[in-house]
């Protein structure tokens, strides 16, 4: 079967890429060809099974089209022929880039990696670290949601347009997490398939070595962003050290929140307790899970199936999660680690203290984690995946659905540019008149489209 991969990044930047590469890979080692297709702010790949388009990861003036990028995504699959089209994150291509699938005439899989499908900052939590229901609209600014990550109207609106788009173009969804695919299902995502990632062992295991183990070491590994809430773990290291003066927190990765938690570490006194290793190669991500006590994934918002929960399974590391998204799915309370409330350093602290002092429960969570790998075998994950290829069928959009997307298409990029253009009137208006007459004409925009 020839496989096309589709992906806004071609760089492992977080958990999908590591993901698509994997599949991919395990997927020509079965027989497979499979092409990649995919953007990068560094990179510009022109290669028979690989077109990797150089592009800034955010591009305003394109939110809704960009006719070059759809070009030579056709050109690229002219001459790939694929029997499927496999896609990943696109939320950082334009809106209507997705509808050039149809001009395929093959299948079009989609894997469901976060929640942007359903909000304009991927959260999908409200203010208050409640959980949303999703869906890009007049809520998205009733809620004051951009601060959790700063959204406007054109944002919005090419999150509703893209929404509409996969619904056409997209014949079967998969979710790694069950809370994500009952989301996805009620938005109008249909069908959508539950399916777990795959785990490695024989890759993170090899380099484990029992004697670098720390009984003390707290590990977080991702991105140092403010969606993965390290600020609050960080919060946490005094009311640990307290119990356990001995206790270390390793952070694992890098972003735009590095120097501010640094600065906080220091705040706190605490800047000898905390470790910085910034991105570091896969291997010594392994040896770094070997020898921690606890992984701790604190996030704020809605998570669906962290990477690093795979990993940490992979090496029997027992986890201390937020409980929020999809992360009570993996981190199985008092089974496979411990979950904590979201935003709350002393739940968190307390959480962790409880593994790094009890020897009987770290032993029991790390035997459950192992066991638990068994649930995500590669060669189980790739046989279904091979069976979901096999069953979908060409997505069927009528001519007069299709002429519509081309009109919205149309209509939002006007819309875009009229609220681009007036930004500065729209800041010192914000709450005003101007603002909620701009909402209620997107909102308007968005029943029409759903």
């Amino acid at each position: 079967m020839r496989i096309l991969q589709v992906n806004h990044f071609y760089e492992g930047r977080g958990g999908a890429e590591l993901y698509m590469h994997a599949l991919a890979r395990r997927q020509a080692q079965r027989g497979h060809v499979v092409g990649l297709f995919a953007g990068s702010p560094d990179l510009d790949l022109d290669e028979p099974e690989r077109r990797v388009i150089q592009r800034p990861d955010f591009d305003r003036e394109r939110l809704i089209d960009d006719q070059d990028l759809k070009h030579e995504f056709r050109e690229f699959s002219r001459t790939f022929r694929p029997d499927v089209i496999h896609v990943h994150n696109v939320s950082h291509f334009p809106a209507s880039f997705v509808g050039a699938f149809l001009a395929s005439d093959v299948p079009v899989i989609m894997t469901v990696h976060d929640y942007s499908l359903l909000c304009p900052n991927s959260w999908c939590v409200l203010p208050d670290g409640t959980q949303c229901e999703g869906g890009a609209g007049q809520k998205c600014f009733e809620h004051g949601c951009e601060s959790n990550y700063p959204y406007d109207p054109p944002v919005v609106a090419a999150t509703a347009i893209r929404a509409r788009f996969l619904r056409r173009c997209v014949a079967r969804f998969i979710s790694p997490s069950t809370p994500l695919a009952d989301l996805c299902q009620e938005a109008g995502f249909d069908p959508v398939q539950v399916l777990p990632y795959f785990a490695e062992p024989a890759t993170l295991t090899h380099a484990l070595d029992p004697a670098e183990q720390d009984p003390h070491r707290i590990l977080f590994l991702g991105r140092l962003e403010r969606e993965k809430g390290v600020t609050y773990l960080i919060q946490a290291m005094p009311r640990i050290l307290a119990s356990d003066p001995e206790a270390r927190l390793s952070i694992v990765g890098e972003g735009t929140q590095s120097e501010t938690l640094r600065q906080q570490a220091l705040e706190l006194g605490i800047q000898d307790q905390v470790e910085f290793h910034g991105k570091v190669p896969h291997t010594e991500v392994q040896r770094l899970l070997g020898r921690a006590r606890v992984n701790v994934l604190p996030s704020v918002w809605s998570e669906n199936s962290p990477v690093t929960c795979y990993e940490s399974f992979s090496v029997g590391l027992p986890m201390v999660a937020s409980h929020l998204g999809g992360l009570p799915e993996l981190v199985r309370e008092g089974v496979t680690g411990l979950l904590a409330r979201p935003r709350d350093p002393v739940d968190l602290a307390d959480k962790i203290l409880r593994i790094l002092l009890s020897d009987e429960l770290h032993a029991k969570l790390s035997d459950a984690a192992r066991l638990e790998l068994q649930r995500y075998d590669p060669d189980a994950h790739l046989e279904q995946m091979d069976a979901l290829y096999a069953g979908a069928s060409k997505a069927s959009v009528g001519q007069h659905e299709a002429q519509l997307d081309k009109d919205l298409t149309a209509i939002t990029e006007y819309l875009v540019r009229d609220v681009t253009a007036s930004e500065k009137i729209i800041a010192r208006a914000r709450g005003g008149k101007i603002r909620r007459i701009m909402n209620r004409s997107l909102d308007v925009m968005f029943r029409v489209t759903s």
